[in-house]
């Protein structure tokens, strides 16, 4: 009888050690889970954060090529712009050089 007091005692030590164990095991396997949940959160939200850099490396390119485009248009009017004094000029010259040739030829064609 003893013996058989002395390994229930080892016996039923042995059985609240497991049990701990078991807990512990419940509670690593709990844990595991919820990083492994929030993981796959962390993985779709990652992922959504590169769709939407994408989305703005895209915007951005469009809005370069707009601006571009506008860029080209601008330059085109200011040209426009700029040759306009030119263009007025030689009206202008147009017209005195043709009013002289016809102020000569009325003094001169009157003589």
């Amino acid at each position: 009888m003893g013996d058989d007091c002395k390994n229930c005692v080892y016996t039923k030590e042995l059985a609240r050690r497991v049990e701990a164990l078991e807990n512990n095991d419940k509670e690593y396997e709990k844990r595991i889970t919820e990083l492994e949940n929030r993981t796959a959160v962390s993985n779709e939200q990652i992922k959504m954060i590169f769709k939407m850099l994408a989305e703005i490396k895209d915007s951005i390119k469009e809005m370069n090529a707009n601006i571009d485009k506008a860029i080209t248009k601008l330059d085109a009017r200011l040209e426009v712009i700029e040759n306009r004094p030119n263009n007025l000029m030689w009206a202008v010259i147009a017209t005195v050089v043709g009013a002289i040739i016809i102020a000569g030829i009325k003094v001169f064609g009157g003589m």
